[in-house]
């Protein structure tokens, strides 16, 4: 399922995608809209955090220091 919202606030933004994780709905990617895949219904904690890097390799640094913590990056 796709849907295309436009949010301001990272905090909205992340308490929707927080109610849609709780109404069955995981968020898959972000590009042109939301990407979702219909699952379970979870009770999940959502952060936003936009960054751009240099290089590849500070890229990976970033998203093995989170999912070394149980966190998974979309």
């Amino acid at each position: 399922m796709r849907r295309f919202k436009h949010f301001l606030d990272f905090e909205k933004e992340a308490n929707w995608l927080k109610q849609m994780a709780a109404n069955g709905y995981e968020l898959t990617g972000k590009s042109w809209g939301y990407r979702f895949m219909k699952t379970k219904p979870e009770n999940v904690n959502i952060k936003i955090d936009y960054r751009t890097f240099k290089k590849q390799a500070d890229f990976v640094d970033y998203c093995t220091l989170f999912e070394d913590c149980g966190w998974k990056h979309i």
